[in-house]
């Protein structure tokens, strides 16, 4: 009690003396303060000169200063900007608002600021570090290492510029180059500690675990009191195997600094690694007691796992994830024991969230797969192997020499050391060969995928999913009879597996035997009437084949089986059909079972749409608003635009606008609107007001690129683009639009080479790869064409537009027509109402001599896409062939009339000679 009321007669007597200080000595008092790193101190003192002087603006500086030091940043950029109020010409503001919005990661308006101090004071080498710091932020590692530089220039002693280059030379794995920037910093200030932690850090990623030890000790010698180098070379030893030495370090730890908590975590760790599980247990739980730390209950977590104790494991686990949710490596081992608690739809959900993430996680997919092959559902689980596969190809090394289920590698970084816990889950001979096949297949391997298949056969009903995947590897080697001989054995072994009754199915269909392909979808739904997969298919062959009554019959069956999927396959035929009413019951009845079902209400609005019920969509989609505001409100917009109603979307726009005033997305709406209403003066204007806001990104500049293009003029455009790409050189948009303007000038060798640049950038990037694809197409080289196509589905195996374009290549002489048609079937099974689509495989169809299932196709896509004329050129094709002149020249003078098209010579010549023949 006593000791409080000392403190407060302290302070009030340090207040009171205060109060009789002139502002000047207050002033001169607090700066001293901040000098001596009391800026708290510092505060009060220059909070008693502003009472005696409000307009007082060097004592404001100072206090912004200090709150500044204390991290108050709040308060500290308030009390900057009330000073440039006071005096505008302050230029040193400037670069303090910089700092802040620095730390508060506002790297546009930190940006801003900086420019601003540097048009007053270009020589001051602080201000570019401060500029470098922002761009890292952005990601724009070029600019930011181009100031550092500027800063080394203006001056050659400059420490913290030398650390940030050395940053940057380590993060691009110019490993030499940092290194000699660290000796250099060392040179010059042998006692600062962060250029050897940053020395440290490098000789661990080169595993020179040595000499990170020395680092660590040097900081040691120069800081004593440093826990944290102590804690980092203690985890080295860990990582050397040393295990002994880093228990000698945490004895250091413990007896140095005995209420921290990171003495007992390293013991801890270390008992972990000497597997004393219970051990460990203890010094973790008086770590976590001192401090909560996700570190310690990370390894909580792995040292109940390692007792065997899964609920005290996931409780840990939980508990280092509340703490930090982005922590992948708990989160990946939350959903590894989920699934081996039998709780495979939470051990399904987790490793969903993992991906979410981070979906390059290849555990991620592996723990995904693994889940889903103890549902049954075998085909996902091996999409999700294929994808663990292609992202770490390692991966299959360490099965094969572990011959495990699953191995978790909890990769824990504590100050640049990385702490690998491999963790057997269960052996499971299954899953282990599904990835080493699916490795296997990615190599070409075919061969060697059958064997490592037909080694893991043990005479049970899981040798069905080994038997579908024999047979898949066997069809991709090209040996059909093979194959099917295998997916024969696995419906025999497993007839509840219906895998292989699609595989099959399949494969006849390419083949032109509807009636076993058939067959083989009604086993399915004789074992299980509302299959849903098999209904659709089912319906699909028999509308392609004509038989559109039949069809129905299956889509309604679809639709009984109460899923989005059903329901949205019955309205999809209805709608083909023209049958707008039906298609809309259908929906309405979707809508009542599924209220929350996003695709079928955006299926409703753009029914509405088009039948030209404007309002009625409009109604459905502010519907929708409540289900999902962001989804509705783009559709909401082209909803008024196709009703040419620019006042009601751009009020839409405004309201929006209102609950987030200067978002860009909604900008560049507007900019749109008033481009469709014939205003591009006023789009200008908001494209350019845009790029003001944005300064350094291209987005702006993209927008205003579009209002050139309305204005149809691709030069400044391009020069628009050219501005943008200076300041944010990776947007993506930004170079895609710049390679379609040139595409637009003829100039495709130059899009073509932004194209590669892209991918070169982002190599999953396969709208890029796609766009260079089909750019090789129009240029007529076809083979560069194929290889692009190629390229997108090894990344994307379903990616429909590849699918329907390599098709065509490989029907026009390009590739086999089988693989024609197996990629046509492919594109025709995941979008079965789409007319270009149909269009492509009727054409297959008739390359492949199927001449009347080819008219049925041709038929149905001239219904969908009436005015199309490569369309109606390829009917004319298959009714020529079909021995009905009259209908093929009705059909090319449908073609010729349309437009120009690419075929259009070919069909001009044809018409010519019917006419010539009187036909």
């Amino acid at each position: 009690m006593f000791k409080k009321v000392f403190l407060v007669l302290l302070v009030v007597l340090f207040i009171a003396g205060c109060a009789e200080k002139s502002r000047k000595e207050l002033l001169k008092e607090g700066i001293a303060y901040i000098k001596d790193g009391n800026p708290r101190g510092a505060i009060v003192l220059l909070k008693n000169a502003i009472d005696k002087d409000e307009n007082f603006f060097e004592a404001r500086f100072y206090l912004a200063k200090a709150y500044l030091l204390t991290g108050k940043f709040d308060r500290a950029e308030k009390e900057f900007l009330k000073v440039l109020r006071q005096k505008p010409d302050y230029t040193d503001i400037h670069l303090e608002l910089a700092k802040i919005y620095l730390y508060t990661k506002r790297e546009d308006d930190g940006i801003k600021e900086a420019e601003v101090y540097l048009h007053q004071k270009p020589d001051v080498p602080e201000a570019y570090e401060v500029l470098g710091q922002l761009f890292l932020i952005k990601g724009r590692t070029k600019e930011a290492r181009d100031y550092f530089r500027k800063a080394l220039t203006l001056d050659p002693e400059r420490i913290p510029a030398r650390l940030a280059l050395a940053g940057i030379s380590m993060k691009k794995g110019d490993d030499s180059e940092a290194r000699t920037l660290l000796n250099e910093v060392i040179e010059r200030d042998a006692r600062n500690t962060r250029a050897y932690y940053m020395l440290a850090s490098l000789e661990t990623s080169l595993n020179n675990r040595d000499e990170a030890l020395k680092a660590y000790q040097k900081i040691m010698e120069i800081s004593p009191k440093d826990i944290n180098a102590f804690l980092r070379a203690g985890l080295l030893h860990i990582a050397n195997g040393e295990l002994k030495e880093a228990e000698g370090m945490s004895k250091k730890i413990l007896k140095k600094f005995p209420d921290r908590p990171e003495g007992y975590r390293l013991k801890g760790i270390v008992s972990f690694y000497q597997k004393d599980f219970k051990k460990a247990i203890t010094a973790l739980q008086k770590a976590a007691n001192i401090q909560p730390d996700m570190r310690t209950y990370y390894f909580m977590g792995l040292s109940y796992y390692g007792k065997g104790d899964l609920e005290m494991s996931l409780n840990w686990f939980q508990r280092t994830v509340d703490l930090a949710p982005s922590f992948v490596q708990a989160r990946l081992m939350i959903a590894m024991i989920l699934l081996r608690q039998g709780r495979v739809d939470d051990s399904i959900a987790e490793s969903k969230r993992i991906i979410r993430m981070d979906d390059n996680m290849a555990m991620a997919h592996n723990v995904l797969g693994s889940a889903y092959m103890a549902k049954g559902m075998y085909e996902a689980g091996m999409k999700e192997f294929d994808r663990a596969v292609d992202i770490d190809p390692k991966l299959v090394d360490v099965y094969i020499k572990k011959g495990l289920f699953n191995i978790s590698k909890g990769r824990f970084k504590e100050a640049e050391t990385e702490l690998e816990t491999s963790v057997r889950v269960a052996p499971d001979v299954l899953n282990t060969r599904l990835v080493l096949a699916a490795y296997y297949m990615r190599q070409k391997e075919y061969d060697k995928a059958v064997n490592t298949l037909k080694e893991g056969l043990s005479k049970k009903k899981t040798d069905a999913v080994l038997y579908n995947y024999i047979a898949a590897a066997l069809m991709a080697g090209r040996k059909f009879n093979d194959a099917l001989e295998y997916l024969y054995k696995a419906k025999g072994v497993d007839p509840d597996y219906f895998a292989p009754y699609f595989n099959i199915a399949a494969y006849y269909a390419v083949k032109g035997n509807y009636r076993k392909a058939m067959g083989e979808y009604k086993s399915v739904l004789s074992r299980d009437p509302g299959n849903l997969k098999a209904n659709i298919k089912m319906a699909a062959l028999l509308e392609m084949t004509g038989k559109d009554s039949e069809a129905l019959d299956y889509y309604k069956k679809a639709g009984k089986t109460k899923t989005p999927g059903g329901f949205m396959a019955l309205a999809n035929y209805y709608i083909q059909k023209k049958d707008a009413r039906k298609a809309l019951s259908v929906l309405d009845e979707a809508i009542q079972t599924i209220p929350d079902n996003i695709p079928v209400r955006v299926l409703k609005g753009r029914l509405y749409l088009s039948e030209k019920k404007f309002e009625d969509a409009v109604r459905v989609f502010e519907d929708l608003e409540a289900v999902s505001p962001e989804k509705a409100f783009p559709l909401i917009i082209n909803a008024y635009i196709a009703n040419r109603d620019y006042k009601d979307a751009l009020r839409k726009i405004e309201d929006k606008q209102r609950a987030t005033p200067g978002n860009p997305e909604l900008m560049s709406e507007a900019v749109r609107v008033y481009l469709l209403k014939g205003e591009p003066d006023k789009a200008m204007e908001i494209a350019n007001k845009l790029i003001k806001q944005k300064p350094r990104s291209a987005y702006g500049y993209t927008v205003l690129a579009v209002v050139y293009i309305n204005k149809k003029n691709p030069d400044k455009a391009l020069e628009t683009l050219k501005k943008g790409l200076s300041v944010d050189s990776s947007n993506i948009k930004a170079r895609m639009m710049q390679a379609s303007l040139y595409t637009r000038k003829g100039e495709d060798d130059r899009a073509i080479s932004i194209y590669e640049d892209i991918v070169k950038d982002n190599p999953r990037y396969v709208q890029a790869v796609f766009a260079a694809g089909n750019l090789y197409d129009l240029m007529g080289r076809k083979e560069a064409s194929v290889k692009k196509y190629r390229q997108v589905l090894k990344v994307t195996e379903n990616y429909v537009p590849a699918l329907n374009n390599l098709a065509y290549l490989y029907a026009e002489g390009y590739g086999s027509r089988e693989d024609a048609l197996k990629l046509a079937f492919r594109a025709y099974s995941i979008v079965p109402f789409n007319g270009s689509i149909m269009d492509t495989l009727g054409y297959v169809l008739l390359q492949s001599d199927r001449i009347d299932e080819a008219m049925k196709m041709l038929e149905k896509a001239a219904l969908l896409l009436p005015a199309n004329p490569t369309v109606r050129y390829h009917l004319a094709l298959a009714y020529m062939e079909s021995g009905k002149p009259g209908a093929a020249r009705e059909n090319l003078e449908k073609a010729i009339a349309a437009g120009s098209f690419s075929d259009e010579a070919k069909a001009r010549s044809l018409l010519e000679k019917l006419k010539g023949e009187g036909r």
